[in-house]
C-alpha cells in the first residue's frame, strides 16, 4: 500500500518526498540541540513532536513556524537519525564503524578485489553510505545484509592473512 501511494502518477517526479525528509531533519536538528552528547536514545525519534520543537524554540526566544516540521517514525537519514538518537558520541561510533569497514576494504583492494566477498562488502558499504543520506540504511533489511557481507569479508580476509 505504501509503495502504491508513493509510486502514484501524481507523486512520481515531484520533490514531495525530499521536502518531507527536510521537515524530519529539522525536528531532528532541534532534538539534537536539546541533547547533543548522547541524544534521545535508540529509536526515540518518533517521540519528538512539533509541540516539543516549538516549546524549545520559544524557550530560546526563537520563532517557530509549525509548517517547517513534521513527525515520522524515523528521521530518514542514517546520519541524522544517529545524531538525534545517539548524539555526537553515537555519530563518532558510526564513523568508526564505516571507517573501519572502508579501511578493511582499501588495505586489501589490490589483492582481494576479485573476491566475491570483497565486491559484495564494497557494494554494501556504498549502499549504506550513499543510501544513508536519505534513509536509515542500517535499521532495515538491506542494512542487515550489508553488515552480514562486511562480517563475511572480515572473516575471509582474516583467514587469508593468517594463512600467509
Amino acid at each position: 500500500q505504501l509503495s502504491d501511494e508513493k509510486l502514484s502518477l501524481e507523486k512520481i517526479g515531484t520533490t514531495l518526498s525530499m521536502h518531507i525528509r527536510v521537515q524530519h531533519w529539522r525536528i531532528a536538528a532541534e532534538g539534537w540541540r536539546q541533547r547533543p552528547l548522547l541524544g534521545w536514545g535508540p529509536d526515540a525519534f518518533h517521540t519528538l513532536s512539533v509541540d516539543d520543537v516549538c516549546a524549545w524554540r520559544t524557550a530560546r526566544g526563537e520563532p517557530c513556524d509549525r509548517e517547517r516540521y513534521t513527525t515520522a517514525p524515523h528521521a530518514h537519514s542514517l546520519y541524522v537519525s544517529t545524531l538525534v538518537e545517539r548524539g555526537v558520541l553515537g555519530l563518532l561510533a558510526l564513523a568508526v564503524l564505516l571507517g573501519t569497514w572502508a579501511w578493511t576494504l582499501l588495505r586489501s583492494a589490490a589483492s582481494a578485489a576479485q573476491s566475491p566477498l570483497w565486491v559484495a562488502s564494497a557494494a554494501s558499504l556504498a549502499v549504506v553510505v550513499v543510501g544513508g543520506l536519505f534513509n536509515t540504511t542500517l535499521r532495515v533489511e538491506h542494512g542487515s545484509l550489508a553488515l552480514l557481507w562486511f562480517a563475511l569479508w572480515v572473516a575471509a580476509d582474516r583467514r587469508a592473512r593468517t594463512a600467509r
